[in-house]
């Protein structure tokens, strides 16, 4: 499209390649998320850019991670590297790594708050 940036064309791309491998139309993902089908089409064509609110609400409408929109397929963001202090926190940060998401989350819930406990 003339005069999009194309950063946005590709974002814009990226969601309409995501929704169409899913099977959806774009009808039924503005019915997933809450929106008329007619901004989904406005977001395919880079006539708006979304909010990232909006894009956590398109992931889960199209039951995927957020930073699929900018990755492409198969492809998984790398985690930074750290230098482990020993052996026990090179273990720790490796079983980490490999948790699912929902474990992950759990096990940083407990650890903050065994941090706060350590901190009062």
């Amino acid at each position: 499209m003339i005069g999009v940036p194309k950063g946005r064309m590709q974002l814009a791309r990226r969601l309409c390649q995501l929704r169409t491998a899913r099977g959806l139309t774009q009808l039924e993902l503005g019915e997933r998320v809450g929106l008329a089908f007619t901004y989904i089409s406005r977001l395919e064509n880079g006539r708006v850019v979304p909010s990232i609110a909006l894009l956590e609400r398109l992931a889960r409408g199209l039951e995927i991670e957020v930073y699929q929109f900018f990755l492409g397929a198969g492809t998984e963001p790398q985690a930074p590297k750290i230098c482990a202090q020993g052996a026990q926190e090179g273990f720790l940060l490796r079983v980490f790594r490999g948790l699912p998401g929902d474990d992950r989350s759990m096990l940083l819930f407990m650890v903050r708050k065994l941090a706060s406990r350590t901190s009062e």
